[in-house]
């Protein structure tokens, strides 16, 4: 786990030039520092000890709680439970440790009266897993982008800048500028994959934030949905049984092996699950949190589109980044673009210092303003 704390502070570190928007970050640093986060806690002994600690009321065999662990627990599903092997007060605490009862319907199967617990070990695989989806398109575009902003921009994203023009002025922000205008001669047009690439990323990330509520109820059974229902619509009481049919805290777990008289011994074994205090919150705040990054990721696709089909949008957002250069300057810029140059040029719009960025535009305009046909005498 060390790697992930690693990982932790990676993603924490402060980019040098920004090559997306706050929501693809939501995407890649927010949510995947969360997971890794819970991933730590899950598994770490010093805030719940061990993850099971099952007894039989004889002596403790660690091998119960090891063959517990693997095997799976269960609890008795409430229909088929004898409420008279436990007390009332006994049922309501811990629902699904009553016995099945003897004379309970043989044409039933055993495991269709009660209900397995799997994933409590896997937990923080699947944390880990789910941070991997979440890295995932921010790595697909990183790659693709390969540092061609910062290569552009890095050196006019500072809060001043020189702008002086002189002979032995050659290593400042103008020279910087000059061949940023260089760069638009050469390769004007050619950034139609660009755009193309971070919009298709934007739509994964939507596409996996959707996805992580089925991977999430897929989890724990198929009964998230009732648990986060019930947190708004129920009672305290029925919240609670809710959360202990998904998450016990208490449950069973049968454990064979055969005497020194050859003949098979069953020990019924009662077992107690810390770990489940924790899963019920993680869950349900990744749940509430997909639901947001969800929404938003879905207002992100939707005004990619809108930029994409929209040139006064497109126009506006540049301005929006500008403070005293004309409106027609930026219109000139704006309109010999494809989407894929603007894409970029926003980028560039967001990460460069003002004043550069007004220079930039105005030769830009310059370079894009029509020729003037030259009159012979």
């Amino acid at each position: 786990m060390d790697k992930v704390a690693k990982g932790i502070s990676v993603l924490l570190a402060l980019e040098d030039v920004t090559v997306n928007n706050f929501v693809f970050r939501l995407h890649y640093k927010a949510t995947v520092i969360m997971l890794l986060v819970f991933a730590l806690v899950v598994t770490s002994k010093e805030h719940i000890g061990d993850p099971i600690e099952c007894f039989t009321g004889k002596d403790h065999l660690e091998v119960i709680d090891k063959y517990c662990w693997i095997h799976s627990t269960y609890t008795v599903r409430e229909e088929v439970q004898d409420v008279g092997s436990l007390s009332m007060n006994s049922l309501k605490e811990h629902p699904g440790v009553g016995m099945i009862p003897i004379n309970s319907s043989y044409s039933i199967p055993f495991e269709e009266k009660i209900k397995r617990h799997k994933y409590y070990q896997w937990v923080s695989f699947f944390l880990l897993f789910q941070a991997l989806l979440f890295f995932i398109p921010h790595y697909i575009w990183d790659r693709w982008e390969g540092g061609r902003l910062k290569s552009l921009v890095l050196e006019l994203s500072h809060p001043t800048v020189d702008l002086t023009e002189t002979a032995s002025n050659q290593g400042s922000a103008i020279k910087v500028i000059q061949s940023i205008i260089q760069y638009w001669e050469h390769h004007l047009h050619y950034h139609d994959g660009y755009g193309f690439v971070y919009a298709i990323c934007e739509f994964l990330n939507l596409v996996n934030a959707i996805s992580q509520f089925y991977f999430l109820n897929f989890m724990v059974g198929g009964d998230l949905h009732a648990y986060i229902e019930s947190i708004f619509k129920s009672s305290e009481e029925n919240i609670q049984n809710v959360v202990e049919r998904i998450f016990p805290k208490v449950a069973k777990c049968q454990f064979e092996y055969f005497g020194h008289s050859g003949s098979k011994v069953i020990v019924d074994a009662l077992c107690v699950l810390p770990l489940n205090i924790l899963n019920e919150k993680i869950f349900a705040i990744l749940w509430l949190w997909f639901i947001a990054v969800s929404i938003l990721s879905g207002f992100a696709v939707l005004y990619r589109v809108m930029c994409y089909f929209n040139y006064k949008l497109r126009l506006f957002l540049i301005l929006s980044q500008t403070r005293s250069i004309s409106e027609c300057r930026v219109r000139e810029v704006v309109r010999n673009m494809h989407y894929g140059d603007w894409f970029i040029l926003y980028l560039m719009a967001k990460n460069m210092n003002h004043l550069a960025l007004e220079k930039l535009l105005l030769l830009l305009s310059e370079n894009f303003a029509p020729r003037q046909p030259t009159v012979r005498a």
